[in-house]
């Protein structure tokens, strides 16, 4: 789905996939921050922060689900929201700058304005040449569509200790686009392989 607008109204899936994630985060920040200095957070696809009528991006539900939580928690947040769309990412800094953090929570946030491949696959190229680990991080992909999101980068995220993945992405549009040649390359790195061809050839 094309949407070339700086905010929109939300859709009952996204809320379904904020609930999960909202969920997740409650349970997964005590436990990691209880052991570790520093907790990174990134966001691929960050979108602007809100929806029409205020309702709270994936960006704002991370720093809620901080500074809210019931056990004050020690450990150092990084938090990276990587957004393509300038605009967007104009927006989302103002969205973040009306939030206030107490002074006995430590988060630094950083808006990217670049794409989710080149932004992480630049982070994990540095780390793999400082031959160093991430510190325990928690990747969000939750993409318009299927582009840009190649599997060998989620690959290469992976083999850092300690880190997880929360990825969605819309397969009726991949049923809807598969025989369309525009996208092969797309699909292709979405799969790490081209064995998704011989789906399509055999689709009735």
């Amino acid at each position: 789905m094309v949407n070339d607008s700086i905010i929109w109204n939300i859709l009952p899936h996204t809320e379904a996939k904020h609930f999960i994630l909202k969920k997740y985060l409650n349970a997964w920040l005590p436990i990691i921050s209880r052991f570790h200095g520093r907790v990174i957070f990134i966001d691929g696809f960050a979108g602007p922060g809100e929806y029409i009528g205020g309702k709270e991006g994936s960006p704002i539900i991370v720093v809620k689900s901080i500074i809210n939580h019931k056990f004050k928690m020690k450990s150092e947040f990084i938090l990276l929201f990587i957004e393509k769309k300038l605009d967007r990412c104009n927006h989302l800094k103002k969205v973040i700058s009306k939030i206030t953090i107490p002074k006995d929570i430590k988060i630094k946030s950083q808006v990217k304005c670049g794409e989710f491949e080149k932004v992480v696959g630049s982070l994990l190229t540095k780390i793999e040449g400082e031959k160093t680990n991430l510190a325990p991080t928690f990747l969000f992909i939750d993409p318009f569509g299927f582009s840009g999101l190649p599997i060998d980068l989620i690959k290469r995220f992976m083999e850092n200790k300690k880190c997880e993945v929360f990825i969605t992405f819309m397969y009726e549009e991949i049923n809807r686009f598969l025989g369309n040649s525009v996208n092969e390359k797309s699909l292709t790195a979405l799969f790490g392989t081209t064995d998704w061809k011989e789906i399509n050839d055999n689709k009735i």
